[in-house]
């Protein structure tokens, strides 16, 4: 029996079809209901919501080597480190961070800043060049420290993606940087259980369709060396079709309602007739078609496997 919230039991017409009466495979119109407006179509296979993200030769998401610093970067071997002071006393070193970890600045000495975001290693080069540059710490003297050329960092890709593996990539690499090296999701993939793991621990989770729908890359965090993508399988799909925007297959994540798969979907056609939806929910392995109102949108619970239909007026 549906729900179409936590509270009450829907009392939408639900109707018990046999197996010939109906089939999610349609080629042609099939299944007309009780209600006269609503017809249940499909053309061939529906596509995936999303993965066009990530085949299109038009998008690009290479990350971009030419901005400023993030302040929450991370330095490592191999890093660049640009050392401009200027008042007083004027100088400019471009230093490279050492496999053991520091920078040796002239007259100076070495400097540990491997491991430290810019912000920290910030501080601690000016402590140590303040000893050699009085006028630092008067403000006579001012120092900059800024990110010159930048390392390489290998990240593991695995799971459900089109081409796993692991990948070379630009330490300013994000984790949408690198789903966009591996091809992405695969059709088994989830567009919104994607994992970043370091030292063995999550520390994000990602869910594609943020950004699909809201244009939010909530998440999306700056990778570092050894880290591990791991794209878990999809949790349920669900197939939406008719006089909506986007017609796939999307996925839904547990207690989602019809108004939110509507949301992902950009909303209705002029020509819909927004007042009713069909979905086809497989019930004690039994398919069963019910009718949706308009006013229980926001409280039928997605289910794995319903296919959704809405008739133009």
């Amino acid at each position: 029996q549906a729900q179409g919230s936590s509270t009450k039991t829907v009392s939408y017409e639900n109707r018990k079809l046999n197996n010939d009466s109906i089939d999610t495979d349609y080629d042609e119109e099939t299944e007309k209901g009780t209600d006269s407006k609503l017809r249940l179509t499909k053309k061939g296979e529906l596509p995936v919501y999303g993965t066009y993200l990530f085949s299109s030769q038009k998008l690009n998401f290479e990350p971009k080597l030419n901005i400023a610093t993030p302040t929450n970067y991370v330095l490592g071997a191999y890093d660049e480190v640009v050392v401009d002071v200027s008042g007083l006393y004027e100088a400019n070193y471009k230093l490279k961070v050492s496999p053991e970890g520091t920078i040796r600045i002239p007259n100076v000495g070495p400097v540990r800043v491997a491991g430290l975001s810019i912000d920290a290693a910030t501080r601690n080069i000016k402590s140590e060049v303040s000893k050699v540059y009085p006028g630092i710490a008067a403000g006579q003297t001012r120092i900059n420290i800024s990110l010159g050329n930048i390392r390489s960092i290998r990240v593991s890709i695995i799971g459900h993606v089109t081409h796993p593996g692991t990948y070379t990539l630009p330490s300013l690499a994000t984790a949408f940087n690198a789903l966009y090296a591996c091809g992405g999701p695969s059709e088994m993939g989830s567009m919104r259980q994607v994992k970043v793991i370091r030292n063995g621990k999550q520390i994000a989770k990602l869910d594609i369709y943020k950004f699909l729908t809201d244009g939010v890359l909530a998440n999306n965090v700056l990778l570092h060396d050894d880290d591990v993508i791991k794209v878990e399988p999809y949790i349920n799909r669900i197939s939406l079709r008719g006089a909506v925007k986007n017609v796939g297959r999307f996925e839904g994540l547990e207690g989602e309602v019809l108004s939110d798969l509507l949301r992902h979907a950009g909303g209705f056609t002029d020509s819909a007739y927004t007042q009713l939806a069909t979905v086809v929910r497989v019930v004690n392995n039994q398919k069963q078609v019910m009718d949706v109102k308009a006013a229980d949108y926001a409280s039928f619970k997605l289910m794995p496997g319903d296919d959704y239909f809405f008739s133009t007026m």
